[in-house]
């Protein structure tokens, strides 16, 4: 056991037991010097020790534990995270995240080209199909970025040469 004072704050602090007594002494000296420099060992102990209960995912887990029961689209809403945002933010810390790391979940409107009562949506990574009125609700036009997250009810396929080049 290590005390540790830090300006008005004291702190105690455990060295691993199974240290022989040089190697102990040598480990509470390096905590001191930590300490000397403005260093917090204690917190940064416990932080490492948290970290995994502020992950995006562990965040987002403890949601749909708690929220799930009550919602009709938990299935939907965990694929997706799992799909999209786990892989690539799920390990982040949730106070880490800035606005700026979600923009490369976003995918831009590169066409949209009219088809009766359909339009053909056409992003940079896949090219969907859907009704002129979900154009007009969702305000969709080239240029803005959406997640691009979709639900088949069909599908039908088209061969390269059908689908229309971006006009973008």
């Amino acid at each position: 056991m290590l005390s540790i004072a830090a300006g008005c704050i004291r702190r105690r602090l455990t060295i691993n037991s199974v240290l022989s007594l040089d190697d102990a002494r040598k480990q509470a000296k390096s905590i001191l010097g930590q300490v000397a420099k403005g260093g917090d060992p204690a917190l940064e102990r416990r932080k490492v020790a948290e970290s995994d209960k502020h992950s995006l995912k562990a965040v987002c887990e403890r949601y749909l534990a708690r929220e799930g029961g009550k919602l009709r689209t938990t299935a939907k809403r965990r694929a997706t995270l799992e799909r999209l945002v786990y892989p690539k933010l799920g390990t982040w810390q949730i106070d880490e995240i800035k606005r700026s790391d979600l923009n490369h979940l976003l995918d831009e409107i590169v066409s949209i080209t009219p088809l009766g009562n359909r339009a053909r949506v056409r992003l940079r990574t896949l090219t969907a199909e859907v009704t002129t009125a979900s154009v007009e609700r969702l305000e969709l036009r080239p240029g803005r970025e959406v997640i691009a997250a979709f639900k088949a009810t069909a599908t039908r396929l088209v061969s390269g040469s059908h689908v229309p080049e971006s006009s973008a």
